[in-house]
């Protein structure tokens, strides 16, 4: 979006800043709201120069009606909780998100080394959450805050529900 009046890259992402209340408005105006698949912690913390917040803006939006999307980083965002490897290590951290869908998410499910094995350790530890295992090339729709369905554009990706009860972990 840096072709956006008001619109900065910030560096080495695809993530921007949002600059002035012309871009919070047209954010909030907006239908559909994609968040690219880098910089998640920055996508959670950037600030407006008018000290409103970039989660307060995409809450108001989701609120509004607007369809919230996203792949990998995109889509961990919206959840209370992520697993990611945020730090570059090759294993999953537990990250705070902006809270828009109760629970927890794990993108890259089958796809990277450890993402599944770490997952299910830190919902299986208490980390993080019950929540979404979701491979690449799949989505979990949502609906007022509820799950509705898994879609897929990849043959055989799909999601799991990684559920907590007391100290053993269902992948369903």
């Amino acid at each position: 979006p840096a072709h956006l009046p008001g619109w900065t890259s910030l560096t080495g992402s695809r993530v921007s800043i949002i600059k002035g209340e012309y871009i919070r408005r047209s954010i909030i105006k907006r239908r559909r709201m994609p968040i690219s698949a880098s910089g998640l912690r920055k996508v959670v913390y950037v600030e407006t120069r008018q000290g409103q917040s970039l989660p307060r803006v995409l809450k108001k939006a989701n609120q509004q009606g607007t369809i919230l999307a996203g792949m990998s980083a995109g889509a961990l965002c919206w959840f209370d909780w992520a697993a990611s490897d945020y730090a570059w290590t090759g294993r999953s951290l537990p990250l705070r998100c902006l809270g828009l869908i109760k629970g927890s998410c794990a993108t890259h499910w089958r796809g990277e080394r450890n993402r599944r094995a770490d997952y299910i350790r830190l919902i299986k530890e208490g980390l993080l959450p019950s929540g979404y295992g979701i491979d690449d090339g799949a989505a979990v729709l949502f609906e007022n805050g509820s799950f509705a369905e898994v879609v897929s554009s990849k043959p055989g990706a799909s999601a799991s529900r990684i559920e907590r009860s007391g100290t053993t972990v269902k992948e369903s």
